[in-house]
């Protein structure tokens, strides 16, 4: 996997109560990799059918006037969360946001997207279609998902990063990511394995899982966990997040081929929708099980 130097980065955001997180995320890992931000913004508005000519004029001739006016706020809103030293540009750009950024990013090509969550509750977190899942179902670079009631700030100089892992190249692409952020923006990365009571650990000690990512340095930060439990992997990563203080889950979003589409692992899947805390998603497609040699393979319901 390329080295993690995002130098283009997207906030997607709806002017909610998150897009200050969701920025100051972006800030934060602008400044340490010196990238420039995109605000992008979708103005959607659904036009009722039995409109007049003339009623369609007039409501034309105030969305652009409001369209001026709220561009303005925008780069209010970024000026003041991304601060002076971080170049930014605001878009606002006319469509449903699926359709908007997944043009925008067609032209566009980004390194990073930071975007929130909308902090779903009940049934409508257990269903699929939002516009931050259909981002990372389709995106090819990382998305960091920034949650609308979790924390506001951050990660901070020697705060921890969590990134579950196994042995597939996905978890070893988004482990080596999380230790390139983590070291990038001085905080301590975990490496936690969660293992089914009766499947043998596939090595033995932290160190091992660390010089797997090339985490070998005196100067890395760099400490793993095996976790032999029953029940659900991707609940043993967020009870471990919420047991240990953690800032960010880092993930891999491996896609499995399906028919003429690919779908994303379960664990990635529930960890993105039901963490607390932000979630980073490294994307990776797949063609063919790529298990280490010895290593056991884990139920497909469960990757």
């Amino acid at each position: 996997m390329a080295a993690f130097t995002p130098k283009q980065i997207l906030c997607p955001i709806d002017a909610g109560p998150d897009s200050p997180a969701v920025l100051q995320w972006a800030r934060r890992i602008a400044t340490q990799f010196g990238a420039a931000v995109t605000i992008l913004y979708a103005d959607w508005l659904e036009v009722p059918s039995y409109f007049t000519d003339a009623q369609m004029a007039l409501l034309q001739a105030e969305v652009v006037r409001q369209r001026r006016d709220f561009k303005h706020e925008l780069h209010a809103l970024g000026g003041s969360n991304l601060g002076p030293d971080v170049p930014f540009t605001v878009s606002v750009r006319q469509g449903r946001p699926v359709d908007v950024i997944s043009d925008f990013l067609r032209n566009h090509p980004a390194d990073l997207i930071v975007m929130g969550s909308h902090g779903h509750r009940g049934v409508a977190r257990l269903l699929l279609g939002s516009v931050a899942e259909h981002v990372v179902r389709t995106a090819t670079c990382p998305v960091l998902i920034v949650k609308e009631h979790g924390p506001a700030q951050p990660v901070a100089q020697g705060a921890q990063v969590l990134c579950p892992v196994n042995r597939t190249q996905g978890a070893r692409n988004a482990a080596s990511l999380a230790r390139e952020l983590s070291s990038a923006m001085g905080a301590r990365l975990t490496l936690v394995h969660v293992l089914e009571p009766e499947v043998p650990a596939a090595m033995e000690g932290a160190t091992s899982w660390c010089q797997w990512i090339g985490a070998s340095d005196a100067g890395d930060t760099c400490q793993a966990s095996e976790i032999a439990v029953h029940g659900d992997p991707a609940e043993q990563v967020l009870l471990f997040a919420s047991r240990h203080g953690i800032s960010l889950i880092v993930v891999a979003a491996t896609h499995h081929p399906f028919l003429a589409t690919s779908i994303l692992g379960r664990t990635s899947l529930r960890i993105m929708r039901h963490s607390a805390i932000p979630v980073l998603l490294v994307p990776y497609r797949q063609a063919t099980e790529e298990l280490h040699p010895g290593t056991p393979q884990l139920p497909a319901e469960q990757r």
